[in-house]
């Protein structure tokens, strides 16, 4: 629903809408080797960081397990790629065993993309964030897999 009230706002406005999906990486052997509750540590550690580092008119929703989506209305592609940049260059928190946890990306924007519909940018985010993945985790896509590349910040371990 905020998805889709974004999408219309800033379709009426003709104005940038980026999202981003964001894939904590190698979640699950935390919960594996760790148990759930210190996956659970984790997982609010990291949306913790996140929502620190946001906009006020910014979303952040916890989508699935370890996956969370970023709805950020009036921001086009150029200004979400650096904001990622900044928000992961802060750290997203530690894994149990002390090794920074990272996270694959996957950003679309309304405009640059020139999708028509929301399902089609979150489909698009959500593509590009399997793409990050199978790249080698830790990284943030925004265009087609053979573009990919570890930004600097995501490359420090993030």
């Amino acid at each position: 629903e905020i998805l889709r009230l974004q999408w219309d706002s800033a379709q009426r406005k003709d104005g940038p809408l980026a999202l981003a999906f964001i894939d904590l990486d190698h979640f699950k052997s935390i919960n594996d080797n760790h148990g759930h509750e210190s996956g659970d540590q984790v997982l609010r550690e990291a949306a913790r960081r996140l929502v620190a580092t946001l906009r006020g008119s910014d979303s952040l929703l916890r989508w699935g397990g370890e996956e969370f989506l970023l709805i950020m209305p009036e921001t086009d592609m150029q200004q979400a790629h650096m904001a990622l940049e900044r928000i992961v260059g802060q750290g997203l928190g530690v894994r149990p065993d002390g090794a920074p946890l990272t996270a694959s990306i996957g950003l679309a924007e309304r405009r640059c993309d020139q999708v028509a519909d929301y399902r089609d940018l979150l489909e698009l985010a959500d593509k590009r964030m399997y793409y990050a993945k199978a790249s080698g985790r830790n990284r943030l896509c925004a265009m087609e897999p053979e573009a990919v590349q570890p930004p600097r910040a995501f490359a420090v371990g993030g």
